[in-house]
């Protein structure tokens, strides 16, 4: 037999079961359930496999629950002081809806974190102050804070001291870890109007909250 032929007589008759099969992955996760699961992840320490899973989100849903999981990545990074990653999270955020609170507030404090942009700081928090006392008052005292932590930063005291006490008045259900930044804060505000006293009554709050955070874990 020809050559041609052997290789024709060899192709005909080799079984179908041996052709490749193409199989399609089907992710049997929502993307509520893929949010949820990269939360979980971050409270375990494992922000890799957060990231991968707010990634999941971003992709699947983008205008819904892929904004709040471009704001969760923002938050991640920011931890892992990788700020233009978190950045880049946090504008993506935004890009998709311009009056999400949380990536207003988070990208504030960002950018007061490092001390960097401090008068578009500035328009952030105001902007998640608006948003809260229209979508989310329960918001309202932490960004409070933030808008506090950017005067801080521009060194005008008085006005940040004034809104780390409106923040206070609205810190019943604070959590103790936010607590202990309001008062660390508001004793380098006291420090810089030279009220000592104050500053020190303010950082020994912060200590207290901090011993109690640190006994309750």
């Amino acid at each position: 037999m020809p050559h041609a032929l052997l290789v024709l007589a060899l192709l005909v008759l080799t079984p179908a079961c041996s052709l490749l099969k193409v199989y399609e992955f089907h992710d049997p996760l929502t993307a509520k359930e893929h949010l949820s699961l990269g939360v979980s992840y971050e409270s375990e320490g494992k922000p890799q496999s957060a990231i991968a899973e707010y990634e999941k989100v971003a992709a699947m849903d983008p205008h819904g629950d892929g904004v709040t999981a471009r704001v969760f990545l923002g938050n991640v990074y920011a931890g892992l002081e990788q700020f233009q990653q978190a950045e880049q999270s946090y504008r993506d955020a935004l890009s998709l809806n311009p009056r999400q609170s949380q990536a207003l507030n988070n990208l504030a404090v960002l950018y007061a974190k490092q001390g960097i942009k401090l008068d578009e700081a500035e328009s952030l928090a105001h902007a998640a102050l608006a948003q809260a006392a229209e979508q989310d008052p329960g918001r309202q005292g932490m960004y409070l804070e933030t808008l506090g932590e950017v005067l801080l930063r521009q060194e005008r005291y008085a006005e940040a001291l004034q809104r780390f006490q409106q923040a206070e008045a609205l810190s019943a259900h604070g959590k103790p870890y936010w607590l202990v930044q309001l008062y660390t804060n508001m004793a380098d505000a006291y420090q810089g109007l030279g009220q000592t006293a104050e500053a020190q009554h303010a950082r020994d709050r912060a200590a207290t909250l901090q011993r109690e955070t640190r006994s309750s874990l």
